[in-house]
This record gives C-alpha cells, structure tokens and sequence, in this order.
C-alpha cells in the first residue's frame, strides 16, 4: 500500500526490524492518527506489528508525545515485570527507530510502530455488562500499573485536554 507521499516498505526500513516486508494494511477504528498492521516475514514466520502515522496537526511536538510514551511504557514494563507478568503482553512496546528514536520522521509525517499483540480484541461499544466490567478492570490494572509513576517527567502535550471545567 503506498499513500500519497511514501511508501509503507520504505517507512518500516527505518525501524529496528528485522524481516522481509510483506504487507501493511489499515487496521482498526482510530479517528487521531492513521493506524496499520505491518507484517514481515522473519524466518519463515509472519511477524505483525502496530505502524502509526501520528497525526502531528493535533499533536504538534511529536518528540514530547513519544518521550511520554517511552517513560509511561518504560514503567509499565518495569511494574509487569515486578508483578511477575508478560511485559509482551501487557505493556505497548515501542520499536525504536534506527537513529535510536522512538519514532520517524520523512520529511513531511511522523510515523511510530508498536509490537502488535497477538489475540487481543478491542472493541468500539460496549456489547455486555461483562465488556463493561472486563474494561473497568484492565483499566484498574494500568492505573495500578502506574501508581508510583512520577507525573512531573511528562510534558502536556494537549493543553487542558484533562481539565474537566475547561472541556465541558
């Protein structure tokens, strides 16, 4: 799939990916950033991975944004591990870029790519009370994740987008 001005075999190159491009294709219902399930061939087997375009016209500072990212999964990893748990699992896990960045950048877009994680559902409504539930305690889960996170290291990237009074 290529869009207007790259080419998805072109973009995953500069990631810290070993394996043969296969295909890239949209994946799920996003409405901020363009999202895609990247899939190489490593060794006979198919290797799926998250590609973002981030959408930088919303989030202006890229460099911020992902800096978040890093710190937040680099605790949520530390807090799985800890807890005995399955950091591939149940932490994102960023890709670096080849230049050592958490993201790309081609001139013109932005681009991040995620481990994909196999078996996991995501869904847009909730179908059942038991989705309900099973939301509030994955939610619980990252919160408790997070707990003894120190919050000053991140920066704002959307200002007051958290502040209730000023949003409602």
């Amino acid at each position: 799939m290529q869009d207007k001005n790259f080419t998805f075999e072109n973009i995953y190159k500069n990631f810290e990916i070993d394996g043969t491009f296969v295909e890239c294709n949209r994946y799920g219902e996003g409405h901020i950033n363009d999202t895609f399930k990247l899939t190489v061939e490593k060794e006979g087997e198919k290797v799926n991975y998250i590609l973002q375009r981030i959408n930088n016209r919303l989030f202006s500072d890229v460099a911020k944004l992902m800096r978040n990212i890093e710190l937040g999964t680099a605790f949520c990893r530390q807090s799985v591990i800890r807890n005995g748990g399955d950091p591939a699992r149940e932490c994102l896990n960023v890709v670096p870029a080849r230049d050592g960045k958490s993201y790309y950048f081609d001139g013109e877009n932005y681009f991040r790519i995620y481990v994909f994680i196999e078996g996991a559902t995501t869904y847009q409504i909730v179908r059942n009370p038991k989705d309900f539930y099973e939301s509030a305690v994955a939610f619980g889960s990252f919160a408790n994740l997070l707990a003894d996170f120190d919050a000053s290291q991140l920066y704002e990237v959307l200002p007051n987008f958290h502040n209730t009074k000023i949003r409602y």
